[in-house]
């Protein structure tokens, strides 16, 4: 039930549970909310993408990533050479879909997710090629990696500084919301930027690459998008819940 902390605990077959914490003799620091404990987070859920849903293999290619919200917002590569792989046992164990720019790999979500959200994505650059990894199809929106740069944020405006710092090889969450008058940037769970440069949400989303050019060789392992400003305390469930699962920071 939602009134206990919940945890998870990784078997070594692969599988990942939620369990009662106190079942788990887990310390504070390793306990966390699920995101289903509140109903303003499962209200507000247009897009979950999670790639321990997504069945097949290690190196199998993904033409199809389910939204698991329930809104049918499925992201889609019907060509074959530009479809992501999936790449098993890497964050903390969990499987990624894996995205060469050698060959564009992309795949896309068609909706429109206007201001105001929240988008959350656990990604990181894994190559020399370093575009965008989480970006919008039909106007210029980004979140978390730009032109060799991390701890980005464009939401038709800047948010953050642009193209620095310069981005690295590790795993990172990166949570952007917008009111659609004030906009925020988290890098795991802390605030780098909030301003009113950008209060645009994303009018489809690609993954992997930036339209017809800034593509990354990149993994992703989880992303969503709500359609509201989450309160500090909703988004820090969410936050939480992530990095735990991904053992992020």
């Amino acid at each position: 039930p939602c009134q206990y902390f919940t945890g998870y605990k990784l078997y070594t077959d692969g599988t990942f549970v939620r369990v009662r914490a106190a079942n788990l003799g887990l310390a504070q620091s390793q306990i966390t909310q699920d995101p289903s404990c509140s109903s303003t987070i499962m209200a507000s859920i247009r897009l979950w993408l999670k790639a321990d849903s997504v069945l097949g293999s290690d190196g199998t290619s993904v033409a199809s990533w389910t939204d698991t919200s329930g809104n049918g917002n499925t992201a889609v590569q019907a060509t074959p050479l530009r479809q992501p792989m999936l790449k098993t046992g890497q964050f903390n164990n969990r499987p990624v879909l894996r995205f060469t720019a050698s060959e564009q790999d992309t795949i896309n979500v068609a909706a429109n997710f206007p201001s105001p959200f929240t988008a959350f994505v656990v990604a990181r650059q894994n190559g020399p090629t370093r575009g965008r990894v989480f970006t919008a199809i039909n106007n210029n929106w980004l979140l978390g990696w730009w032109n060799g740069g991390k701890g980005q944020a464009y939401y038709e405006g800047w948010v953050s500084a642009a193209g620095t710092p310069a981005a690295d090889s590790n795993v990172y969450l990166y949570t952007g919301t917008s009111s659609g008058a004030t906009s925020a940037l988290y890098e795991n769970g802390t605030q780098l930027y909030s301003n009113g440069g950008g209060i645009t949400g994303p009018n489809g989303l690609a993954m992997g690459y930036g339209g017809a050019s800034e593509f990354s060789d990149a993994d992703i392992a989880e992303a969503m998008m709500l359609d509201t400003a989450l309160s500090d305390a909703d988004r820090v469930i969410v936050e939480s819940y992530l990095n735990l699962k991904y053992a992020i920071y």
